[in-house]
Order: structure tokens, then sequence, then C-alpha cells
């Protein structure tokens, strides 16, 4: 999966340091979050693709699509540093961590 229920914290976090989401309505993104994982089973395995910010662009400005490339860097950056921040701290599975700067996993799936 790209994204999961676990991770999306990380998101709903930005919005509310970027001024998007309020601190009350974070605090009550994270009881119902709390709230559903109580309801799942944890992940066997996380995988984390890893990779830089400017790893990120490249794949982006090769996948080609403008709504991403428009996106200014500095946002990459926030998302990167909150991805490492999140999977620094992540307990609920062991975590794979892949670093695929130098790969290219479209053409090269093996």
């Amino acid at each position: 999966m790209d994204r999961s229920i676990y991770g999306d914290v990380i998101f709903a976090r930005m919005l509310m340091e970027d001024g998007d989401m309020t601190s009350e309505e974070f605090e009550l993104y994270e009881e119902l979050l709390h709230n559903m994982l109580e309801h799942l089973a944890p992940p066997q395995l996380m995988i984390y693709l890893e990779t830089s910010v400017d790893g990120a662009i490249e794949k982006i400005c090769r996948r080609g699509r403008e709504y991403e490339k428009i996106v200014p860097r500095s946002y990459w950056e926030s998302l990167n540093k909150n991805y490492e921040s999140y999977f620094n701290s992540y307990n609920l599975s062991p975590i794979l961590r892949i670093t695929v700067d130098n790969r290219d996993i479209k053409e090269n799936y093996q």
C-alpha cells in the first residue's frame, strides 16, 4: 500500500503545523484514530521505502504529474522529516527499511 491508516497521522500533523487544522481538530483526529486502531490487528511487517528529498523529487518529475511538480520543495522536506520521525518511533511491528534512491522499482522490480 502506498499509505495506510498507520501513517496518515503524518499528514494530519502537517496540516496542524501549517495552520490548516486546529489543535482541537488534531486532538479529535488522534482520538478517532486510536479508536479505529483498537479494532485493527497491527501489520505483521511495515515496509518503509525510504528516499531522500532529492530522490523523491526526481521520481516526481519522471512521473510527470503536473499537480505534484508544482509542490514546493519545502513541503517535500517537511514530509520527509515527518516520515523519518514517525518511523523512528514506530513500534507496532517490525520495520523493513529499503532505501530506494538508486532503485528504479518501476523498471526493475526484482
